[in-house]
């Protein structure tokens, strides 16, 4: 769901822009009908991507992502920005 070129891996791109995706879903409308979104958006998505990129190469693979999981239930809903997501 996340590994948007089927590499096997997530790289810091595709989680922001699966964060990105799921804050729009969210997101409170302005004047004009676009997406308000929050400030720290960037920075919770760059804190997370570190927690999870265990070895540092700048991408997670599954079983980084699955033993990341595990060890911080924050991660989880963090992917979880609605109800069913996860």
């Amino acid at each position: 769901m996340y590994d948007q070129d089927g590499d096997g891996t997530i790289s810091r791109e595709e989680m922001g822009t699966i964060f990105s995706a799921i804050s729009a879903m969210n997101a409170k409308i302005d004047a004009n009908g676009n997406p308000v979104f929050d400030d720290s958006l960037e920075s919770r998505v760059n804190e997370i991507f570190d927690k999870l990129d265990a070895d540092g190469n700048g991408e997670i693979s599954k079983e980084e992502f699955i033993q990341g999981a595990a060890e911080d239930k924050i991660i989880i809903e963090a992917f979880s920005f609605y109800d069913g997501f996860v």
